[in-house]
């Protein structure tokens, strides 16, 4: 995690920790199944777990994984192999947006955008030997429920989700600070990119089609190995430079 100068308080040079997935991917890579299993295990109830688990397994950001809804799930055949897979369709995306124009003020450019609807879709294996804990997120996609994935507790608040801030909430203080873990949304899509790569031999472009990222460099960022999985490989971390 990096430490920042708050932009709000430059005089008193207050501090404040900002996390920064380049640095945290760059020490840890994906963190391995059976601390993934112990940050299951600490979750305190079945829809924090589930959280985790479909944050992880989607590799969504937390925004696109909390509008995601049990419909964007079902069996498919592939005609490729015969296999049946998990296909998680129309997966809502976000950040994508559409330059309508520019202007310049005072010197600078500012470009005039509208925000896109966009989707990604991508197929699971259902019985996986190389990931565990894929029956458990099939079986929650594919249960009795309809609609969003995690909806609000709140009946006032009927048909809207979890909210982003709840879901932070859950990851680093529910089950990150009692595992002394620095958890955080984004780190698990960031785990999810090196274990598609680590385990899966996903390549830089297998990664941007996955994901649907559009910049090569964000692919390169989210695939490393991290400093635990080149030393399983044998190898030291560069020096730097």
């Amino acid at each position: 995690m990096s430490v920042k100068i708050g932009y709000w308080n430059k005089v008193s040079h207050h501090l404040y920790k900002r996390h920064s997935v380049a640095l945290d991917v760059q020490l840890t890579g994906f963190i391995g199944w059976q601390k993934f299993g112990e940050i299951l295990a600490t979750a305190k109830n079945d829809r924090n777990r589930k959280l985790v688990l479909t944050t992880f397994k989607v590799g969504g950001r937390i925004n696109e994984v909390l509008s995601s809804k049990h419909e964007n799930f079902r069996l498919m055949t592939s005609p490729e192999d015969g296999k049946e897979y998990l296909l998680c369709e129309a997966l809502p995306l976000s950040k994508r947006w559409r330059a309508l124009g520019k202007t310049v003020e005072n010197g600078k450019t500012r470009y005039i955008t509208e925000k896109v609807a966009a989707y990604r879709t991508f197929a699971l294996p259902l019985a996986d030997s190389v990931e565990p804990y894929s029956e458990e997120f099939r079986d929650f996609v594919l249960g009795e429920h309809s609609g969003l994935l995690f909806p609000t507790p709140y009946k006032a608040l009927k048909g809207k989700s979890l909210t982003t801030t709840r879901a932070y909430q859950i990851m680093r203080y529910e089950i990150g600070v009692p595992l002394k873990l620095e958890l955080y949304n984004h780190l698990l899509r960031a785990w999810r990119a090196s274990q598609l790569k680590r385990e899966r031999k996903f390549k830089a472009d297998d990664l941007m089609a996955f994901f649907m990222w559009r910049d090569y460099k964000t692919a390169l960022i989210y695939a490393k190995e991290g400093v635990w999985g080149l030393a399983a490989k044998g190898l030291s971390s560069p020096k730097p430079s």
